[in-house]
């Protein structure tokens, strides 16, 4: 059992959710997913031997901007390892500040272990907006 956490380009990560993950998932999700990793400037894999754990990326609004959208897709999985992901992510954080100044994103009401996840990596959250909750990490 070997978990490993590893930076993928945008084309490996869409191969990735099409031919491991497709039939697990809704139709209108996984078009979203393929979507957010297409247009991932950076994008990240947790995995443990052959089980995808979660994914996870930035997505920029230009090349030239100096934020970026922070979003994530969990699998059941990843709850035996979430030590790894943390450990992970806040060395993983560090680095998307070096080339971002700010990190936006969204996390659903009552999703209180993913909050609690990014409160680590340094999110502070603003007023929800319908189901979701605004967070930002950086430049506060």
């Amino acid at each position: 059992m070997t978990v490993t956490v590893r930076e993928v380009g945008s084309l490996e990560l869409m191969g990735l959710i099409s031919s491991r993950l497709d039939a697990s998932m809704d139709g209108d999700w996984r078009r979203t997913l393929m979507e957010f990793a297409y247009r991932s400037q950076f994008s990240w894999i947790s995995e443990n031997d052959d089980d995808i754990l979660c994914f996870y990326g930035l997505i920029a609004p230009t090349l030239l901007s100096d934020q970026a959208y922070l979003w994530m897709h969990t699998t059941p999985m990843l709850k035996e390892h979430t030590f790894v992901l943390i450990r992970h992510s806040q060395r993983a954080i560090k680095s998307m500040l070096n080339v971002f100044d700010t990190i936006h994103g969204h996390c659903e009401i009552g999703a209180d272990r993913s909050q609690a996840w990014l409160r680590l990596l340094g999110a502070k959250f603003d007023d929800p907006v319908d189901d979701l909750v605004p967070f930002e990490i950086g430049s506060h």
